[in-house]
């Protein structure tokens, strides 16, 4: 037994990769300054594999602020992902759900941020 009751069921972010247009990076908890763009196929990918990854977790999650993510799609809808725990979950603000990450796809998105956020400021 993982001491995780039998009826507790995990639900999996889920985000199909070639419906996304490109994805905002924003820092600053009230001011949401654009920090970061995802617009290219790989990063876009890279990100999409990443989110795919989350399960959801078993108990609260912390409320540090990381960055606030948002996806646009190819309906124009806008998908907003507020990250806590320096990058190991979010929180889904339409739909109020949130995920976590392992330690490796939290590693893999934050190095996607900084390396986004390094290009944005050039």
């Amino acid at each position: 037994m993982n001491g995780v009751p039998n009826d507790v069921q995990f639900e999996h972010f889920q985000i199909i990769e070639y419906n996304i247009v490109s994805a905002t990076i924003y820092t600053g908890i009230k001011t949401h300054t654009v920090s970061g763009v995802v617009h290219s196929a790989e990063d876009i990918k890279t990100l999409s594999d990443v989110l795919n990854s989350a399960t959801s977790p078993a108990g609260n999650v912390t409320a540090d602020y990381y960055r606030l993510i948002k996806i646009k799609m190819k309906d124009d809808s806008v998908i907003s992902l507020e990250f806590g725990g320096r990058g190991g979950h979010f929180h889904v603000l339409e739909t109020g759900v949130s995920f976590k990450l392992e330690p490796e796809k939290r590693n893999e998105l934050n190095h996607l941020v900084d390396r986004l956020e390094k290009e944005y400021a050039n």
